[in-house]
């Protein structure tokens, strides 16, 4: 026990002191960042140009760096791969002067491998292009078309600066990198990452001023600490205590992960109060959202692995978004459907008698079951002419009372429940379409470093992980539901599912809208 206790301590602790070196991208794991500076002289402009490529991408140009195809990436390969991606890229960068082309010559070029998550590598190419200036006070204009799909994430900048005795008298971009070149991203910008591709400014011989655009600011991305730490454990040393620490720690984050934004929460909850679902039924919600989840994490994985050159992983996450919305209100628009046609068939009436042609009345209270009292012996015929349809029948006899052996109307909240495999699916779509970034991480880097049974394990525990918090706040939801119906009586059980169907063509709604703006 106190070997276990020391191996935990152990890799908690490291995982701790670990996790902020592999934390350098603002906008995760898929991004591919760009730097220019402009260095203008009297007679000549440099562009320093960066790129920064975060784990998946580093992943997926692996094998167009590694010529020999030894499955190692040897400093020749590296230059040789900054060369080609320099002429590459030379050809999408254009620098005007007065109106006039300024032909770009590619100088130095080179590229370097950095630690990243999950025992992955991320890539940092720098190259240098240049250019004569016809003239020493001139109107300079700056593009950059690189990388420019649509589904490509990823930072932007440009900045410019005058030497030897050169000047800029005005600019629309900074004089300084506020990430310093790619190497230390801002800390308040994550929501609204630089998006600057190009550059207008006038350049003259000591220029007074000298100084770019105002409107950089400093900051940028914070680091996703509790991803950092689930992507470290891909990488270290493997051994049964380790393995076992490993596995909980992989639940714990899963659980954590499914605290936070997203997956489905909102959508659960609601259609479990909306079907009238019970503990078993969101116990199946959470097992489901766990498969669906694990199973969206392995093929994006085997998709990325086979078809590198053919997309780019980040270009599907606005089409599953989109899938999602739509999944969510398909769910709504049925489950609310379901729980209003019950209610408009039936016409909910509070305390209502029947008059069935016979000397007695049926009084009804709704507690939330129903009951009758006959008042007098009678005998029937072989229906009743009630309007809200009982769909029984008193055969001849004495008197009777009946008690809750039957229900006349709408059960709960309108009508049988609802739960299905359908909505079930549905749910588990909503939940677990959408492939966690940092799971994604882990799968691959289990692959570069050949473990990828140990991946899979932590896969799949973070997926549990996840599943068991969307199950307990199922679980919670279900006794709020159960609480408010038995405070509010009859009452809540008829408006809470419809309230709640209601709320999940809502959220649908909002997650369509917002794939639809964020399509490529």
């Amino acid at each position: 026990m106190k070997m276990f206790a020391g191996v935990a301590a152990g890799v908690l602790l490291s995982l701790t002191v670990a996790t902020p070196a592999a934390q350098a991208h603002p906008l995760g794991n898929f991004t591919i960042n760009r730097s220019s500076a402009l260095v203008i002289s009297m007679d000549r402009v440099t562009v320093l140009y960066t790129v920064d490529m975060a784990e998946i991408p580093t992943f997926q140009e692996k094998p167009r760096i590694d010529a020999d195809g030894d499955g190692g990436l040897a400093g020749e390969e590296l230059d040789g791969y900054a060369q080609g991606l320099g002429r590459s890229l030379i050809q999408e960068v254009t620098l005007t002067a007065d109106g006039e082309m300024v032909p770009l010559t590619l100088g130095d070029c080179r590229a370097s491998l950095r630690p990243g998550q999950g025992g992955l590598s991320t890539l940092r190419i720098e190259v240098t292009f240049s250019g004569e200036l016809p003239s020493e006070r001139t109107a300079l204009a700056y593009e950059d078309r690189n990388f420019t799909d649509p589904e490509r994430l990823g930072w932007k900048e440009v900045t410019a600066r005058a030497v030897d005795g050169q000047g800029i008298e005005s600019s629309s971009v900074p004089s300084t990198s506020p990430s310093d070149r790619l190497r230390r991203y801002p800390q308040d910008l994550l929501s609204s990452p630089f998006d600057v591709t190009t550059a207008h400014l006038i350049v003259a011989p000591a220029a007074a001023g000298g100084r770019g655009s105002s409107s950089a600011s400093e900051g940028g991305g914070r680091p996703d600490a509790l991803g950092g730490s689930f992507a470290a454990l891909i990488e270290r040393p493997l051994s049964p205590p380790f393995f076992f620490v490993a596995v909980l720690l992989a639940l714990s984050f899963g659980a954590l992960h499914a605290l936070g934004p997203g997956h489905g929460k909102t959508v659960m909850a609601a259609y479990l109060v909306g079907a009238q679902g019970r503990v078993q039924d969101a116990l199946l919600v959470g097992v489901a959202v766990s498969f669906m989840h694990t199973a969206s994490v392995v093929a994006l994985g085997l998709a990325t692995l086979a078809a590198s050159n053919l997309f780019a992983p980040e270009a599907v996450y606005p089409w599953l978004s989109l899938a999602t919305g739509v999944v969510v209100l398909s769910l709504g628009g049925w489950l609310l459907a379901s729980r209003t046609a019950p209610l408009l068939n039936a016409g909910l009436e509070w305390g209502h008698s029947h008059e069935h042609g016979h000397p007695h009345t049926h009084s009804h209270e709704h507690p939330g079951a129903y009951s009758y009292e006959h008042r007098a012996p009678h005998s029937t015929g072989p229906g009743h002419g009630d309007s809200t349809a009982h769909g029984h029948a008193h055969p001849p006899g004495p008197a009777h009372s009946v008690g809750r052996g039957h229900s006349h109307g709408p059960r709960g909240g309108g009508g049988a429940p609802v739960l299905s495999w359908r909505g079930l699916g549905a749910v588990a779509l909503s939940g677990g379409l959408l492939p966690s970034p940092t799971a994604l991480v882990v799968l691959l880097g289990a692959v570069a470093l050949d473990r990828i049974a140990f991946g899979v394990v932590l896969v799949t525990a973070f997926s549990i992980g996840l599943a068991a918090a969307l199950t307990a706040v199922g679980v919670l939801v279900l006794r709020a539901r159960d609480f408010a119906t038995g405070r509010l009586g009859h009452r809540a059980g008829v408006l809470l599912p419809v309230l709640s169907a209601a709320a999940i063509v809502a959220v649908g709604l909002w997650l369509t809208a917002r794939a639809v703006l964020n399509l490529p």
